[in-house]
């Protein structure tokens, strides 16, 4: 009954986002894990090579493949047939196409006129399930959207209602007073409390435009049909990372207040907590990073929804520079074709980014994206820099057009470093 079922499975939801962002993958087998995470355990890559297992062990029995329809093991003549089938039609992949060729000889594909393959053709967003995967190219590109990365210095306050509680309220609304630029803005935060703090100060510090605040008691629909139709700042919580589609001008800019982590307090995690200590084991760890990693990726799909929108990330947790994460969350902004940018910075006394101290100007400057003899020529002029608090240009004789060029698009691109 289960093999029938995906066997009439046309498509699936939200496979197509996953294996657009595996865009180096060369082998139908990287991507066969992304099936079984969504619950796919049938025409998975796996199941693939089982079923040329089964053919091996029968070609070693009997010395011959199972074609003949009468044969006794009807399920390895279909299969076998399917594969005939999709070299002739053009869908079977190179790799398949290969192993089966090396295990059965070219006896397998005997007088069958070989097909295009389906990579030449115009790739559609989705391929049918039981012809296996087929790569996809990314639909974004590296200059739609940028990410401004916090500096490690912010942290979450270390309890609810703890003395930074404050000041961190006051970095968050005024990141988000500062980069708002009238742009039809999402806030995504840790929680309903977290929503209500933010939402009550942004009104204070911006009391003309249209605030759109997630409800307790109003369902999540509502408030996203009010911000299509009104646009705004709209703050909600984490469920407002998945499911919405908010393509072009519906959707400019994003803050991320919190990295998407589990609530470690619920029973599943306790659960697997208490399995680790009977068993002496770290599932743990992994499962908890794996889990906000793979939430990441789906808030920060909600910016960047066609090739032709255009949008500004913003993450203000520092957690994000710990050194278990930052790795891999870098990766995946990279595949959904986001550009690193700026650092944001606070001065703890009035909330604004400061880039005037010497270590955090270095770290500015080698976080650019330009070659390295430009940021080799920033390094040697960061006393101008700080005076200035622009990129200089890069004057005179000594420098070849080309260089004096990239400078001077690079500081257009970038604008000041500091307020």
């Amino acid at each position: 009954m289960l093999i029938s079922l995906w066997n009439k499975v046309e498509s699936f939801i939200g496979l197509s986002a996953t294996l657009k962002t595996n865009p180096d993958s060369i082998s139908e087998r990287d991507n066969a894990s992304a099936f079984a995470r969504l619950g796919v355990t049938k025409s998975t890559y796996a199941m693939w090579e089982k079923k040329v297992q089964e053919c091996e062990e029968y070609l070693k029995k009997r010395k011959r493949v199972p074609l003949d329809e009468k044969e006794d093991d009807k399920q390895l003549v279909q299969f076998l047939n399917n594969q005939r089938k999709g070299y002739k039609e053009g869908w079977l992949s190179q790799d398949k196409e290969d192993i089966l060729i090396e295990k059965f000889d070219i006896v397998l594909f005997k007088d069958i006129p070989k097909g295009d393959k389906i990579e030449t053709k115009k790739k559609e967003d989705v391929e049918h399930i039981k012809y296996g995967v087929v790569e996809q190219p990314l639909v974004f590109s590296r200059e739609q959207a940028r990410v401004f990365i916090p500096h490690k210095d912010l942290v979450k306050p270390a309890l609810k209602d703890s003395e930074n509680e404050v000041l961190w309220f006051s970095m968050i609304v005024n990141t988000i007073a500062k980069n708002y630029n009238e742009k039809a803005t999402l806030v995504i935060c840790g929680s309903f409390y977290e929503v209500e703090q933010i939402s009550s100060r942004l009104k204070t510090l911006l009391p003309n435009e249209n605030i759109i605040s997630a409800e307790r008691n109003r369902p999540t629909s509502q408030v996203v049909a009010q911000f299509k139709k009104e646009s705004g700042i709209m703050i909600g919580t984490r469920n407002y990372g998945t499911g919405l589609n908010l393509p072009k001008k519906q959707l400019e800019k994003e803050f991320i207040v919190k990295l998407p982590f589990p609530v470690f307090n619920t029973k599943k995690w306790l659960d697997i907590k208490e399995q680790d200590k009977k068993n002496n084991t770290s599932f743990y760890q992994s499962t908890y990073k794996n889990e906000m990693i793979l939430n990441f990726r789906q808030w920060i799909g909600r910016l960047i929804r066609t090739k032709d929108d255009k949008g500004d990330l913003y993450i203000l947790d520092g957690r994000y520079n710990d050194t278990r994460y930052m790795k891999t969350l870098k990766f995946w902004l990279e595949r959904m074709g986001i550009i690193q940018k700026d650092l944001i910075i606070f001065d703890e006394e009035n909330c604004q980014i400061k880039l005037s101290q010497d270590g955090l100007l270095k770290e500015f400057i080698n976080s650019l994206d330009c070659e390295d003899d430009i940021k080799s020529f920033y390094h040697e002029n960061i006393e101008k820099i700080k005076s200035t608090k622009k990129l200089p240009l890069a004057l005179g004789d000594t420098f070849t057009s080309e260089f004096k060029t990239k400078c001077r698009e690079l500081r257009q691109e970038i604008g000041q470093v500091s307020s």
